[in-house]
């Protein structure tokens, strides 16, 4: 599909029987100039800037609300009113683990005693031809926590949570970026030995529309970790 940018340039359509404009909602639209085209409104995205119509040749094209003439224009805005926003959601994410802080040693005769500070910056991308509204942007960490201070610990996994609404569309091809609570990763090892290592196993990225309804869930992680599901229970907690 073409985007259209002027009305002008899709002159060269097909004009259909009256009987079947009217059975299959094509009706005339004008642009400032007064030039016609038979066209039929199909969707929008829900910015109120722009329409997705079908023209009489078969071709569809998006249209900047703007280049229709003043009464178009109050007919479309009419018929946006009371039709939903079709948005094609396409988004790619990108998850890049780094260091928040300085490493923290601690050496003793026996004890080795190490703690690192790692975050993640998340880039949401719209990959969609049009701007899309603001959407929110959730995470799930998931680690191993297998030491407390130079102590081990029964391993246990845990979840950091957090999340982030964009206020603003996001336009074609743009990105948004959010970075994740703090963790803390320890490791203690004692007269040569692994007592305890925390590991993060993997990272959970959800995408929601404005009624926060899922879009698209990316993961990244080891092998095992693909299969991993959001705990709405630790996100219920720590909201």
């Amino acid at each position: 599909m073409k985007t259209m940018r002027t009305l002008c340039c899709l002159l060269s359509w097909m004009v259909l029987p009256l009987g079947l404009l009217a059975e299959e909602g094509f009706r005339e639209f004008r642009n400032a100039a007064g030039q016609a085209i038979q066209a039929k409104l199909l969707s929008h995205p829900g910015d109120g800037e722009t329409v997705r119509i079908l023209m009489g040749n078969g071709a569809e094209a998006d249209v900047k609300v703007s280049l229709f003439s003043e009464s178009d224009q109050r007919f479309i805005e009419s018929w946006i009113a009371i039709n939903p926003a079709k948005i094609d959601y396409d988004f790619d994410s990108e998850m890049i683990k780094q260091k928040a802080g300085q490493t923290m040693r601690n050496r003793g005769s026996y004890i080795d005693y190490k703690k690192e500070f790692v975050k993640y910056e998340i880039t949401v991308t719209n990959r969609a031809r049009q701007a899309v509204p603001g959407p929110t942007v959730q995470y799930q960490v998931f680690y191993t926590d297998a030491t407390v201070g130079t102590s081990s610990k029964i391993p246990s996994v845990t979840i950091v949570f957090g999340q982030k609404t964009f206020d603003q569309k996001i336009d074609s091809r743009r990105s948004v970026q959010l970075f994740t609570k703090t963790i803390e990763i320890e490791e203690s090892i004692y007269d040569g030995m692994v007592r305890g290592r925390d590991q993060i196993d993997g990272i959970l990225v959800r995408v929601l529309d404005q009624q926060r309804v899922l879009i698209q869930e990316f993961r990244q992680g080891h092998a095992g970790f693909q299969s991993t599901s959001w705990d709405a229970e630790a996100e219920k907690k720590q909201s």
